[in-house]
């Protein structure tokens, strides 16, 4: 080989690692970058997760609530003259009335409330009653829970 021949290997190999080197850099930013995205979206997926955590606290909170107070409310609105609508209340406070009961109960306390003969002591329970009546048949997952297992 002569002088000239090693000079172009030499330049060839040297442009060569050049190449590589700046194929290596420029990986090494976008993995470093691509890692920087990983990082943020596990945060984003622990704060998922603790979200998760709070609401099942508040969907627990918001049972043991209506376990205390449903059956004070069932108490306040009770009536010798609206068996119907104390057998429903009474179901919805035990947690064991149907789809069908909540919508005849909602009727049933929205003419109560409309009503003359409630006071407004009466009127308070019987919206709290109403609102917990109405949130359970809108909620789509009611019928889930309710579903024997």
């Amino acid at each position: 080989m002569t002088i000239p021949t090693l000079i172009q290997l030499a330049i060839f190999a040297a442009g060569v690692l050049l190449a590589v080197y700046a194929f290596l850099y420029r990986m090494d930013k976008r993995v470093s970058a691509l890692e920087g995205r990983c990082l943020m979206h596990q945060s984003t997926i622990d704060a998922i997760a603790g979200m998760n955590q709070k609401l099942d606290k508040v969907f627990n909170d918001n049972e043991v609530f209506w376990r205390v107070i449903g059956p004070k409310l069932e108490d306040i609105i009770h009536s010798p003259k609206s068996v119907d609508r104390d057998a429903l209340v009474s179901k919805l406070t035990s947690g064991t009335i149907e789809r069908d009961e909540l919508a005849r109960l909602i009727e049933l306390l929205h003419a109560a409330i409309g009503g003359d003969e409630w006071s407004s002591e009466k009127r308070f329970a019987g919206l709290l009653l109403l609102a917990r009546a109405t949130a359970l048949f809108n909620d789509a997952r009611y019928e889930r829970r309710r579903a024997p297992r």
